[in-house]
């Protein structure tokens, strides 16, 4: 009896939540609704935006870790063109798998985010498997690897019980209880994140002290990665793909403490003068905006201290579209920077709630 009451709660909450939904329903389902997608006890992030760009066919995508994230649709003169495929690739390889295995003939740009980190042969010697890019979706792997998690959150009371109760339409306890997910655009929505002001660095000054979790040092560039980056941009090149590329900022303190240490850091104080001349080679665009800073904005436009803001990402954007001609045809650049001027926040440029 108590191991069916138990099986009983965790059913019920990953069932009202939304937790235990098909991807593919999702995708479906979000693109007639606008609502959030945001599980707490899986990620099947790679398979679904890959198919949300099958799905919605853009002509343009933003496409790299959670460090692309920001850029949102209403940045361009037809929201309907973009999409933000933010988190569907996690390493250096995983570009070129994510386009091989899209199936798509409408893409005609992609602004890809390179993580610097993605060049340290510390954090990437491009040794792991290739990205899984299938539906891996199963109610029983869920219950199975979660259903312990999902107890101890229920009764240490991580899990409010209004919020199951919720008359919200979005989806997944994240999304339902916290207001945070992905939204329609692909783009990322993190409400709590949002609403801290202050500047609190503390753990990244600590990862960069300890040379760990993306803060691992490294003196050289990786050859590899780069031969991997250039073999994306060929295969981009092949398909008339025009590639808009750009180095992720940190938060200007961030970047000022690795400055210090820059004999660990070496590798990612190179890394503009090596890739820049990759992409002339294509007629492609690269940008550094590693430094924050350097785009008029403050460490208040950051999300932890190497993730920008949306209103950094629209200055990033802007950036972008004064360069790169191809964005004349998808940006009004006046209309730019009145989104700008008018920001809700240094954090958001539109306030959102689902």
């Amino acid at each position: 009896m108590p191991i069916l009451i138990f099986l009983g709660i965790i059913l019920y909450i990953l069932m009202i939540t939304g937790e235990l939904s098909n991807p593919d329903k999702i995708i479906s389902y979000q693109s007639k609704n606008n609502i959030l997608y945001g599980l707490a006890y899986s990620n099947p992030v790679k398979y679904f935006k890959l198919k949300n760009v099958e799905y919605k066919k853009p002509e343009i995508i933003s496409l790299g870790t959670s460090r692309v994230l920001q850029f949102r649709d209403f940045f361009f003169k037809k929201p309907g063109l973009f999409y933000n495929a933010g988190g569907g690739v996690a390493t250096i390889k995983d570009f070129n798998t994510f386009i091989n295995t899209l199936q798509t003939e409408n893409l005609q740009v992609v602004i890809i985010g390179l993580d610097q980190n993605f060049f340290n042969e510390n954090w990437d010697n491009l040794k792991s498997l290739k990205a899984d890019y299938r539906n891996n979706f199963s109610i029983e792997t869920i219950v199975l690897t979660q259903g312990i998690q999902v107890l101890k959150d229920f009764f240490s009371r991580k899990i409010s019980i209004n919020t199951l109760h919720s008359s919200s339409r979005n989806i997944g306890l994240s999304a339902i209880q916290y207001n945070e997910g992905a939204r329609p655009d692909g783009s990322d929505l993190r409400t709590r994140l949002f609403a801290k002001h202050e500047l609190d660095f503390k753990d990244c000054f600590k990862r960069i002290e300890e040379g760990r979790r993306f803060f691992q040092y490294g003196r050289d560039i990786n050859s590899a990665a780069v031969k991997e980056l250039d073999l994306f941009l060929q295969n981009c090149e092949t398909r008339n793909i025009h590639v808009i590329a750009f180095l992720p900022p940190y938060a200007h303190a961030v970047w000022n403490k690795m400055k210090q240490k820059k004999d660990s850091f070496s590798y990612m104080f190179k890394l503009q003068e090596k890739l820049e001349p990759i992409f002339d080679t294509y007629s492609f665009d690269f940008f550094d905006f590693s430094d924050i800073k350097k785009l008029g904005a403050t460490d208040y436009e950051t999300l932890g201290g190497f993730h920008g803001s949306e209103k950094a990402y629209l200055r990033i954007f802007i950036k972008m579209r004064e360069k790169c001609d191809i964005l004349k045809n998808y940006a009004d650049l006046d209309r730019l920077n009145e989104l700008l001027l008018n920001s809700y926040s240094s954090k958001e440029v539109i306030h959102e709630i689902y």
